[in-house]
């Protein structure tokens, strides 16, 4: 666990702009002690704040971003061997290599994507891709990197467990059942009310 002083010094975040973020749940992952965070917490932040602000023409809704970074929360634990591999060598030697992630639109249906420059040329050589957008873990986390040390901050233990969190496919089966309920809601308020003469 990091403290919250920490957290901000990670992710550039002071005490207003994490108040205004949360409040409007636009924080990837969201503490469940008041005052205790995790470095994978604040790279989750930095993922979704690179879509947000990114200059290169993926700067969108933050909402989005967010949500973006929560479906690919999983398949990133999943790869934090790679990710810290990849940071070891970034920018250091030719050819060196990166793990970028995003989400990525396949025949119509969004999913998550956390893997190489070569793992998605694979992916759109063999499937029907509509739409990319992807930020670069490998960067983010040297980022996150150089920050820590520069301020003592300790990172060892921290990528939790990928069962921690829900999947992408169990977070879209929670948001249409939300939705399902919300219509019928609505419905059986429409089915009850007396008709208008």
């Amino acid at each position: 666990m990091i403290t919250r002083a920490q957290f901000f010094t990670l992710t550039g975040l002071d005490t207003d702009s994490h108040a205004s973020l949360k409040r409007r749940n636009q924080l990837p992952v969201i503490n469940t002690s008041e005052r205790e965070y995790t470095p994978f917490q604040a790279l989750a932040f930095n993922l979704a704040d690179r879509l947000a602000q990114s200059p290169d023409g993926h700067g969108m809704n933050r909402g989005l971003a967010c949500s973006i970074v929560r479906d690919m929360l999983v398949p990133l634990i999943e790869r934090s061997p790679d990710i810290k591999a990849t940071a070891a060598t970034f920018r250091l030697v030719d050819n060196f290599e990166k793990i970028l992630a995003g989400r990525i639109n396949v025949s119509g249906y969004n999913r998550p994507f956390v893997g190489t420059p070569a793992e998605l040329a694979d992916l759109i050589a063999s499937e029907d891709v509509l739409d990319v957008i992807l930020v670069n873990v490998t960067a983010a986390f040297v980022v996150l990197q150089v920050r820590a040390e520069r301020e003592d901050i300790d990172l060892s233990g921290m990528w939790p467990d990928p069962h921690s969190f829900p999947t992408a496919d169990e977070m879209r089966d929670t948001r249409r059942a939300s939705w399902a309920q919300a219509v019928e809601t609505v419905n059986a308020k429409r089915r009850g009310s007396p008709r208008k003469a």
